[in-house]
């Protein structure tokens, strides 16, 4: 059984013309690409190597490298997709929690009260500088409709949702349109 093969690889700009291609036997295949892979170290040829010897072990993880080389390289060379790419994934996850709500009120409560250095304490206060916290007359009002129907009127949400036990971050979300549901819940802003 002959195998036929690229003189030239495809990978390394070969084409399928007549003049390229050449029938070999599988091990004469195997040891050409061995060869290949020998003298310009492209794992294309070391790849196909293995398959056609039959190394079946190690080709996955072969395959593997030659993606993540691929995809270095096309990172590198299409700047303005990889951004496309990189927001349509930020965009895709904004409002998304992954664990349990009691996880994140656990990791809150074991937070407060904790001891913390003049350094930490300038830096959150940086941090804090010009974000202010709303007053009752400054808060947005909201529709909310609950899982069962029901539809209420609110000024603020966080006190709604400390009171219903959700989260107010995902329920802001929803009124923003980034989520549809939050537990059943649904809101929308009022002016």
């Amino acid at each position: 059984m002959n195998h036929i093969h690229h003189i030239i690889p495809k990978h390394m700009g070969g084409t399928d013309d007549s003049d390229n291609l050449v029938h070999l036997p599988i091990w004469a295949h195997a040891e050409v690409h061995k060869r290949l892979w020998e003298v310009y170290g492209r794992l294309d040829d070391k790849l196909a190597y293995y398959a056609l010897s039959g190394k079946t072990d190690k080709i996955e993880e072969l395959r593997i490298e030659i993606s993540k080389r691929n995809f270095r390289k096309w990172m590198n060379e299409n700047p303005i997709e990889v951004k496309k790419w990189k927001n349509n994934i930020s965009n895709t996850l904004k409002g998304k929690r992954y664990l349990p709500d009691e996880h994140y009120q656990k990791v809150g409560d074991m937070l407060r009260g904790i001891p913390r250095s003049e350094e930490v304490k300038q830096k959150i206060s940086r941090a804090k500088k010009g974000k202010t916290v709303a007053q009752p007359n400054q808060m947005k009002r909201y529709e909310i409709t609950k899982p069962n129907g029901e539809v209420l009127i609110v000024k603020g949400l966080n006190q709604f949702c400390k009171d219903e036990g959700i989260n107010a971050s995902n329920l802001c979300a929803v009124a923003k349109g980034r989520l549809r549901q939050h537990k059943g819940y649904v809101a929308k802003i009022l002016n």
